[in-house]
């Protein structure tokens, strides 16, 4: 009998005793089916899945415009595109911006400033190797709903000036092939920057494009650039970014679309 109750105790005790461990944690049917459901995104599907289309605008000026008139051209109260993006060499990131005008029936006026006072200025001729020297410069397409060719002006601090017409940095034409009405470019100094007043007929944009019907609402592509291959230290800058290993503002793809208004 003694016996007895001594096994029946015994297998009470084996009982309560608690299971032994695998080592392997313990999982329940809840568990499982979220880790199916919903898998835990990796960094690289988490930020595909945040990355925004090319907007084609300045990130940094997203309000930037040509200014409309029928009357004098004033800059006052123009707004800045700030040239600040330097994304070959940052040793030397001059501050450099630019304004437009369209003025109604005449065309658009440019105006273009670089905090630099003494600026390489050795080119003095039209379509010198403008870009050796210390540069402001604008490319656009003026009628991007007819063609995707864009006009480029480079200026230094003489007022000197090369322009092509072009459908690459290989494939271009002077633009005085395409027109006799030539831009017109000035250039000013003060004690602490340098810059450039650039006007481009209508008669210029008929001649290259076929039409030149702009007006207020209207578009064009366009980029502002500050550079210098040959100053003291290389320098490229932009206002919309351009992505490109080597400097090349040749890439019309990364003009951004500005409002005339």
């Amino acid at each position: 009998m003694k016996k007895y109750v001594l096994f029946i105790i015994a297998a009470l005790i084996v009982l309560m005793l608690p299971a032994c461990d695998t080592g392997e944690p313990e999982t329940d049917s809840e568990t499982i089916t979220n880790e199916i459901t919903n898998p835990v995104k990796t960094t690289e599907e988490s930020t595909e899945s945040r990355e925004e289309p090319n907007s084609r605008v300045n990130k940094n000026d997203p309000d930037f415009y040509v200014m409309y008139t029928k009357d004098e051209v004033d800059f006052t109260d123009a707004p800045k595109a700030y040239i600040d993006i330097y994304r070959w060499g940052t040793d030397y990131t001059p501050k450099a911006y630019a304004q437009a005008v369209f003025k109604e029936g005449d065309g658009f006026y440019i105006r273009m400033e670089c905090e630099e006072t003494d600026p390489r200025a050795v080119n003095t001729n039209y379509n010198d190797p403008i870009y050796e020297d210390s540069c402001l410069e604008f490319f656009v397409i003026y009628m991007p709903h007819l063609s995707g060719k864009y006009i480029n002006t480079e200026m230094n601090a003489n007022g000197a000036y090369l322009c092509y017409f072009c459908d690459s940095m290989a494939d271009n034409v002077t633009i005085d092939t395409v027109t006799n009405s030539m831009p017109v470019v000035t250039s000013f100094k003060t004690k602490t920057s340098w810059g450039v007043n650039l006007y481009v007929p209508l008669g210029l944009i008929e001649d290259a494009y076929g039409s030149a019907d702009i007006s207020k609402g209207s578009k064009i592509l366009a980029n502002f650039y500050k550079c210098g291959d040959k100053t003291a230290v290389s320098h490229y800058g932009s206002w919309n970014e351009v992505i490109n290993e080597n400097p090349n503002f040749h890439l019309p793809e990364y003009f951004a679309e500005i409002e005339i208004k």
